[in-house]
């Protein structure tokens, strides 16, 4: 209970989603049709394989349909998650981002002689 205090999610809404378990495929797709979905914030309690993506409202809808076209196409394929638990899916998905963004910050600052 303490993410739903920490993120103020409604008690409604996160008992609702308990019982929630997509497969990856099914994440996946969801992904797709929430794309233009506006983000509600830290009151959307995670659930699943994490957060959806969001795309931002200037994108076109040509680029919008691609998005959806290559999630749909790894839900076709199989494409598999990091882990077969949604939970260490996400811990590794997180680590990858954060290790991308160490890499680009020393890639930026290293020049200014900064380490």
């Amino acid at each position: 209970m303490g993410r739903r205090s920490m993120y103020r999610w409604p008690v409604g809404t996160m008992l609702r989603n308990l019982p929630h378990n997509p497969s990856y495929r099914q994440g996946l797709n969801s992904a797709s049709r929430s794309l233009t979905t506006p983000v509600s914030g830290p009151r959307e309690p995670l659930t699943g394989w994490g957060y959806c993506p969001r795309l931002p409202s200037w994108v076109t809808a040509p680029a919008v349909d691609a998005c959806r076209g290559l999630l749909h196409d790894a839900a076709k394929w199989g494409i598999a998650p990091h882990s077969p638990d949604p939970v260490q899916h996400e811990i590794i998905h997180t680590m990858r981002q954060c290790g991308t963004n160490i890499r680009l910050k020393d890639r930026r600052t290293s020049r200014s002689g900064v380490a």
